[in-house]
């Protein structure tokens, strides 16, 4: 429990509680058997609304870990899919179309998530659609953005060649 929490009776962390799982001021008042206009009442002092905000937080977070696993899990399902011999054609368009339709807005929420500041904290620093001038920043151009995909592009007779860099000094 957080600090906020040791600060409340038993029946008001219980109350919180509620809150969360129900999302309704009456059914959670219900379910910790107090009346409605005592939970609109707790819900005014300052340290339950700082337990209640904790709490939901938490809850929050705890939902974007879940979904960051099933998201591990829904991808290696649909590579399965398309990779699957025996899997039928319309099935495979699906699955293509699907990683096709979250590809971009994947690959923005990473650039945002990249142009956070160092800390951690604040808001992120990009709104709306990325634009190509901060892809480029970012990832240097498609083919270094291909690398960082672990894709290794077009067979060597069609592969664009390498922008100079100084590593490379221009030399494949």
């Amino acid at each position: 429990m957080s600090e906020e929490s040791d600060n409340l009776t038993p029946k008001q962390n219980r109350a919180v509680l509620a809150l969360i799982e129900r999302g309704n001021i009456e059914r959670a008042a219900e379910d910790v058997k107090i009346c409605a206009r005592t939970l609109h009442r707790w819900l005014k002092q300052p340290a339950f609304r700082a337990a209640y905000t904790d709490a939901g937080q938490r809850a929050f977070e705890d939902g974007l870990v879940q979904v960051q696993r099933l998201t591990t899990l829904a991808a290696i399902t649909v590579a399965q899919v398309l990779l699957d011999k025996g899997t039928s054609t319309g099935a495979k368009l699906r699955a293509a179309h699907l990683v096709l339709q979250h590809a971009q807005p994947t690959a923005e929420l990473e650039l945002r998530m990249k142009m956070r500041p160092k800390d951690g904290f604040g808001v992120l620093m990009v709104a709306g659609p990325v634009t190509t001038e901060q892809w480029v920043e970012l990832y240097g151009g498609i083919e270094q953005y291909q690398q960082t995909l672990g894709k290794q592009g077009a067979d060597s007779d069609t592969q664009k060649a390498k922008p100079q860099t100084k590593e490379n000094d221009g030399v494949s």
